[in-house]
């Protein structure tokens, strides 16, 4: 059974919840908000919480409905608990203001309770704007009503109306009926919970399948029919067919029963629809999208056998390190991205992890059920370049394989095509990639069929493309066509609160001389911090390797830290020293064995310091005794 939310107007609401909650043996988490915020909340329930159903009340059940559909169990406001709060503000005068949210309470009879409890009405309606609760107050302060009742608790609007003069009663939530709402959501819970089940196994199915239930609602809607219909099943699910016209023409071919079908993606469809009965949809119907008209058909037994292979993006945003606040903005942006269609530029230095974001891209968005293909734009010459995007036919050149051969455009269809430093990408073949871009579709080497692509594309690039454009080394309309989307990754400079963490992970990959775990102590994973990482976490992680494989250690010492550090930084001496914290001259050493420059950095520091044992030691990080036996080890 899945968890569920609670979204409560006040938290004496939240405690009975949780004590019925658990009578049922249930999950739950409570959070008091309204309105917007109400929405927000729901919308991180779902998202990142594993809630499976929310409970709540008008005002904000209308707006949870109109976002969330189906998912939300609405809590029923009877006239009997809106008479209660009534008959409370009735003690302090007869004229009373009753403020109600947007599209709710028309439930609640007035007529009938001016006239069983002889008191006048004023009904006005708080939108939750930044405004509204000065409009509403003012309206009872113009016609001297010192009094109201709402089914909404604001502590900002309770607030403000006691400035006001204004008293504020709460209509009560009953007991029974909050009881029957969390009913309703375990049900709603455990009905999803046996649709996701169908839609692990569902989603693993290459032909595009939507169910609906006995009502016509959406409640499974597979991978590949989002990338059919570039929609996302979060989207879909909970809609009536009708609903759904909107989001996409197959809904409208599928609600007008139409059987043969040719979407925008220029794919003939047949769509067949096949009826059900199990326990919990006794009249549910089923529709399968196949593809008539393919032209990848013939490689399509190739290409799924590469695809269960190669073309798999194994990092997800979510594991991808870094706390500090530039990083979770990154995060936050490339998951909104990911929800999009668009081609995505992403930029940033060498060794910043851009490959990492452009799969966590993939696994986050709709095309995550197809390839994840990964060129380098750089890796090959100029003469294979094109035959390996594109693919050749039989016979396209001296050497072509028979029978031809798949391209790696090809092989991204339904999925996602990276193309790593594309700033490298000769002239000569950019103007062919914006128009496969631009056209969707490319033609094999040799070929003369167009052959049509539905895929994601995203670039990355450590150069500043604009100034390649100015220089005539990049086209200008092949940026434009490719920056839709920018996410640039802040160098680990700019994060360096990410430097110990991401040191402490790195340090797992690799085993000392013994192949044993090595550890490395707080105090030496700090001073990484100090220095500019210019080759980001990639040099990082060299350094890393560098300093457990040459030990046979399970703990990192100093002397060793600093022996691997200073190999490290020799072309940069300058930021050793600011690194370090300890060397604040310019030393020259000259190359040789490990043991040999590690003494002649020692010896040069203990001429620095006048000999003084104690002084060269601390800025060495080492004891005096070692510092002393290494002095006189020649």
């Amino acid at each position: 059974m899945g968890k569920i939310g609670f979204i409560a107007p006040y938290q004496k609401a939240c405690d009975v919840a949780i004590r019925i909650a658990e009578s049922y043996g249930v999950d739950m988490i409570c959070e008091i908000a309204m309105l917007s915020e109400g929405v927000e909340i729901a919308r991180d329930f779902f998202e990142n919480k594993g809630i499976s159903a929310v409970v709540a009340r008008a005002p904000t059940s209308k707006l949870l409905i109109k976002e969330f559909g189906p998912n939300i169990s609405e809590i029923s406001v009877t006239n009997y608990s809106f008479l209660r709060a009534l008959e409370e503000a009735k003690q302090i005068s007869k004229r009373i203001a009753f403020v109600y949210g947007p599209e709710t309470d028309a439930v609640l009879d007035i007529p009938f309770a001016e006239k069983i409890l002889d008191i006048e009405l004023l009904c006005i309606e708080y939108t939750g704007e930044p405004d509204s609760a000065d409009h509403c107050l003012r309206q009872l302060y113009e016609q001297n009503i010192s009094n109201m009742v709402t089914t909404f608790s604001a502590p900002k609007f309770k607030q403000k109306s006691l400035s006001y003069g204004v008293h504020s009663i709460l209509v009560p939530i009953e007991e029974e009926a909050l009881d029957q709402a969390i009913k309703t959501a375990i049900m709603i819970s455990n009905s999803r919970e046996r649709a996701r089940k169908l839609s692990l196994y569902l989603n693993n199915d290459p032909e595009g399948l939507i169910l609906f239930d006995s009502n016509e609602t959406i409640y499974i809607f597979n991978h590949a029919m989002e990338q059919i219909t570039g929609v996302f099943c979060n989207k879909a699910i909970g809609l009536s067919l009708k609903d759904a016209v909107s989001l996409h023409p197959v809904f409208e071919h599928i609600s007008n029963g139409r059987k043969i079908f040719t979407l925008d993606n220029n794919i003939q469809y047949l769509a067949t629809s096949i009826q059900y009965n199990t326990p919990d949809e006794p009249s549910g119907r089923a529709i399968k999208l196949i593809e008539i008209e393919n032209t990848y058909t013939r490689d399509r037994t190739v290409r799924q056998g590469m695809d269960k292979g190669s073309f798999r993006a194994k990092n997800y945003l979510t594991n991808i390190l870094g706390e500090s606040e530039c990083m979770q903005y990154v995060k936050l942006v490339a998951e909104r991205y990911a929800r999009t269609a668009s081609n995505i530029l992403i930029t940033g230095e060498s060794g910043t992890g851009k490959e990492l974001f452009a799969q966590g891209i993939h696994n986050v968005s709709a095309y995550r059920g197809g390839p994840f293909v990964a060129i380098n734009c750089a890796s090959l010459p100029d003469n294979l370049f094109e035959s390996e995007l594109y693919g050749y036919e039989e016979g396209a050149f001296t050497g072509a394989r028979r029978g031809g051969k798949i391209g790696l455009f090809e092989l991204s269809h339904g999925g996602t095509l990276f193309l790593d430093e594309i700033g490298e990408l000769p002239l000569s073949v950019q103007v062919r990639l914006l128009r496969s871009i631009q056209e969707r579709q490319i033609i094999r080497v040799g070929g003369g069929k167009a052959i049509h692509i539905s895929n994601r594309i995203i670039c990355a690039t450590n150069r500043d493309l604009r100034e390649a454009v100015e220089q005539g080394d990049f086209r200008a309309d092949l940026f434009y066509r490719i920056n839709v989307l920018r996410l640039n990754i802040p160098p680990l400079r700019e994060r360096k609160g990410d430097i110990e963490k991401l040191a402490k992970l790195l340090s797992r990959r690799f085993r000392n001389a013994r192949n044993e775990l090595c550890y490395i102590p707080d105090h030496l994973l700090e001073r990484l911090a100090l220095f500019d990482w210019p080759g980001n976490v990639r040099q990082l992680e060299a350094f890393i390797e560098s300093l457990i494989v040459t030990t046979d250690s399970r703990c990192i010492d100093e002397v060793h830290f600093n022996q691997m550090l200073w190999i490290q930084m020799l072309d940069k001496p300058g930021e050793m020293n600011q690194m370090t914290g300890q060397l604040t001259d310019f030393l020259t050493i000259k190359a040789g064995t490990l043991e040999d420059m590690t003494l002649q950095l020692m010896r040069q520091v203990y001429e620095q310091e006048n000999q003084n044992t104690a002084r060269c030691a601390k800025r060495l990080g080492v004891s005096r005794s070692t510092l002393w036996r290494k002095l006189q080890s020649n």
